[in-house]
Order: C-alpha cells, then sequence, then structure tokens
C-alpha cells in the first residue's frame, strides 16, 4: 500500500549555509548559531535542527514553543562547556588539581545535559518527520 503523502507539510530545501521550509528560511550566522527568519520573525538557535524543527513546527501550525525551550537549553549547556573547558585548560597550565576537578566535573554535567537535550530534541524531530 502506498503511503498517504501529508499535504501540509512544507517542502525542505537544504542548502549547506541555509535550508528553505515553506515560506520560511534558516541561515547560518556569525558565533555558530542559526536564524530563523519568516515574514514576521527573527529568532536565533544554538542548532540547525532546532531552527529547521521550529521552523516546519510553525509552518504546520504545531507549538513550536517547546523546541525553542530545548534548544535554550541546548545553547546553555554548549556554552557552560566552553567556558568550562576554557578554565580546565588554564587550570591545567597552572596544575591546580582542585580546578582541575572542578572544572572537569563541571564539564562532565555540561556535556551530559547537551546530550539529553540534543536527544530531546532529535527525538521531536523524528515525531515531526524532520530527521
Amino acid at each position: 500500500m502506498a503511503k498517504r503523502k501529508n499535504h501540509n507539510f512544507p517542502v525542505i530545501v537544504k542548502h549547506e549555509k541555509f535550508t528553505r521550509i515553506g515560506e520560511s528560511i534558516v541561515v547560518q550566522i556569525k558565533g555558530g548559531l542559526w536564524r530563523y527568519k519568516s515574514e514576521n520573525e527573527k529568532i536565533d538557535f544554538s542548532s540547525r535542527l532546532g531552527a529547521v524543527s521550529y521552523a516546519v513546527a510553525y509552518e504546520t501550525n504545531n507549538s513550536p514553543d517547546n523546541i525553542k525551550r530545548i534548544d535554550n537549553d541546548l545553547g546553555k549547556h554548549k556554552n557552560d562547556a566552553m567556558f568550562h573547558q576554557y578554565h580546565l585548560k588554564e587550570a591545567h597550565k597552572r596544575r591546580d588539581q582542585d580546578a582541575i576537578l572542578l572544572y572537569q566535573t563541571k564539564l562532565d554535567l555540561s556535556a551530559v545535559g547537551w546530550n539529553r537535550a540534543l536527544n530531546e530534541l532529535k527525538e521531536i524531530s523524528k515525531a515531526m518527520n524532520i530527521v
């Protein structure tokens, strides 16, 4: 039996630096962020997957707020990980064992949070037939 097409699902055109989703576009901007643009909105995202998922949810009249919340969580953990990575490197230079232990622990916690948020975003994207 042939699969029935969902006519409400927007056409997605993916290029290296941008993705077009229906009438919206997701472009990469400075700092590794992705910007969702529609005729009346501009929103920055930490990940391309978050921005594309938001655009698809918006175009299909689903609730995109949960996707934005998860992407914000992903961005927070990503920034925390970069911060802890830098300070861990500096602690190694100073050979400060207490600081090394502290920043390694914080880096590990940030990585766990990052992976959790990314997996949650992937699951939502799978449910929307994006990934």
